[in-house]
């Protein structure tokens, strides 16, 4: 009787421990998905899915296919998409984020994804780590593989 009890005990636990995660796993994507929306149209409290500390890193894929990366300050990051927001508005640029997969990284989440900028044909590669905070989400790090290769004058090597 005992043994029954503990197992139907222990299956209880398991699956509401299950749901909890994949409960959580859902608000991190629905987040996700509210953040790519914003982003797309623009909208100003766009800097708000961030967190003041965000790393936000742009992976250069050179010519040669080899690689260097950019760390932008957050500071720095909100000033640039102020600053763009009105061309991207005007030429309707867009991020698709394709074969999302959602994994726990200790108390955070990881969003692994191949971002397709506008209509481009060829995916890249790109996370987003998302941490909770208070009652919210916001993003943690943002990391993009990109072939614009404007970024590389920033590159300090």
């Amino acid at each position: 009787m005992k043994k029954i009890f503990l197992t139907a005990l222990l299956s209880i636990i398991i699956c509401t421990t299950s749901a909890m995660a994949s409960s959580e796993s859902d608000a991190v994507l629905k987040f996700f998905d509210n953040f790519v929306v914003a982003s797309n149209n623009y909208d100003k409290s766009m800097e708000n899915y961030f967190m003041p500390t965000t790393r936000i890193e742009r992976i250069v894929i050179k010519p040669d296919n080899t690689r260097a990366m950019l760390v932008i300050p957050m500071s720095e990051y909100t000033v640039q998409l102020k600053k763009g927001a009105f061309l991207a508005k005007t030429i309707k640029y867009r991020n698709a984020f394709k074969n999302r997969k959602i994994t726990k990284v200790g108390n955070d989440y990881k969003i692994t994804a191949q971002r397709f900028a506008n209509a481009d044909k060829e995916g890249l590669n790109c996370f987003y780590i998302i941490t909770k905070v208070g009652n919210n989400y916001k993003i943690k790090t943002e990391s993009w593989e990109t072939k614009h290769q404007g970024f590389l004058k920033y590159i300090k090597e």
